[in-house]
């Protein structure tokens, strides 16, 4: 069983102990709605993870890969 976590909204800032949205993946704040890429509940880490993903992608692009199920 996963832990709950203590989610600190970015956008409204409600605080409140809660699982994962879409079960395994996104953070989502239950009062304002806010969903980020759904990496990590931290907006900043989530954004620098969503970057390198994105970085990752044009590299596999640029190599004549398949970007990846990935879209932030």
């Amino acid at each position: 069983m996963i832990e709950p976590i203590t989610f600190v909204c970015p956008t409204c800032d409600a605080t409140h102990d809660r699982g994962y949205f879409n079960g395994v993946d996104i953070f989502r704040c239950l009062k304002c709605g806010y969903i980020g890429h759904g990496l990590h509940p931290d907006p900043d880490i989530d954004e620098q993870v969503a970057a390198e993903i994105r970085e990752s992608q044009i590299w596999n692009v640029a190599h004549g890969m398949e970007p990846g199920p990935f879209a932030p």
